[in-house]
């Protein structure tokens, strides 16, 4: 018995595709991350791919950066790998997770 279906006339498979994706996409949770940055990485973290700062803020001497990640994770990596240049400003769960991890970090060593 072979399984058959009649697909919709008004069925357009390419908007169903796009529909679907974007839905797809707009379920997944997204961490927005500020940053407080040293001026001296500031054109690095520019440059990097897939990084896309959706807002940058001039508050006196200081620089910050939002930026927003898939995973509370890869904001925190991210910032782990600029040491002390960057500091983690929101979101709160952040903090302690790179502090455990650099907690973790000095007694490797």
């Amino acid at each position: 018995m072979p399984n058959t279906f009649t697909r919709p006339h008004n069925f357009n498979l390419k908007n169903y595709w796009i529909d679907s994706t974007n839905n797809f996409k707009s379920l997944i949770p997204k961490y927005t991350f500020t940053f407080k940055v040293n001026s001296k990485v500031l054109n690095n973290i520019k440059e990097r791919p897939f990084i896309t700062i959706s807002e940058t803020i001039h508050k006196d001497d200081d620089i910050y950066l939002k930026i927003k990640f898939d995973s509370l994770w890869q904001g925190v990596e991210f910032a782990f790998g600029y040491g002390k240049s960057i500091e983690i400003i929101e979101p709160m769960e952040a903090i302690s997770e790179i502090r455990r991890k650099a907690e973790e970090v000095l007694e490797l060593y």
